[in-house]
């Protein structure tokens, strides 16, 4: 049910805890207890909203009109606010997780953290901090069930390390380097070209090609 709020959040709207109980068919307890969680987690804010104003201020921010006693809660996206956004710097080890979360979710369809134990041959402890600093990053979601979802943000960055990944084994395999020792290699190259460096690579292997 978090994934499916967040889908509802991230159109800009604002909606009220009983609006989201009716669009998802759940009690309103329920919702409560998950918006609070997203909350607490700076995924989303409670904003002030002036049920009777005609103003499209998204909860009454910026607007002269005096703002009544009785404020109606209605929740708001914060998910890609620059703050938030910045808030962890990624080195590669969060980059290979969250590269290792895309790859999954594309052989699998879900994730949870014991299958990014087993597929990056880590300990359990070892996924279990990384997993806790990506969510305080906001680049990783864990719902109800304990599944893995990468955010708007987590998965821009996955998808990135993951072209550059399958770009420079594809490359240097195809230049006769064994299949293992090119993975193992493209696996740090990934991490430290620029993005105009390997703008300009693809360019160049694109031209190659035709």
């Amino acid at each position: 049910m978090l994934i499916q709020l967040l889908e509802y959040l991230q159109s800009g709207k604002t909606y009220s805890v009983q609006e989201l109980a009716e669009l998802l068919h759940k009690d309103v307890g329920s919702i409560q207890v998950e918006l609070e969680y997203l909350e607490n987690q700076g995924y989303i804010r409670k904003v002030a909203y002036q049920a009777d104003c005609n103003h499209n201020c998204n909860g009454c921010h910026g607007c002269d009109q005096p703002t009544p006693a009785a404020l109606m809660s209605i929740y708001g996206k914060l998910l890609n606010e620059p703050n938030r956004r910045n808030k962890m710097k990624l080195y590669e080890s969060g980059e290979d997780y969250l590269e290792a979360v895309l790859m999954l979710q594309k052989k699998n369809g879900m994730v949870r953290s014991v299958d990014l134990a087993r597929h990056m041959e880590v300990s359990k402890p070892s996924v279990c901090h990384a997993v806790a600093t990506l969510r305080d990053g906001a680049f990783l979601m864990m719902d109800e069930d304990h599944f893995l979802h990468l955010t708007d943000v987590g998965r821009e960055v996955a998808e990135k390390i993951y072209e550059r990944h399958c770009f420079f084994t594809e490359q240097l395999i195809a230049a006769g380097v064994d299949p293992r020792t090119a993975e193992a290699d493209a696996c740090r190259i990934e991490h430290i070209i620029s993005d105009e460096s390997f703008s300009r690579l693809k360019e160049a292997a694109a031209q190659e090609q035709e």
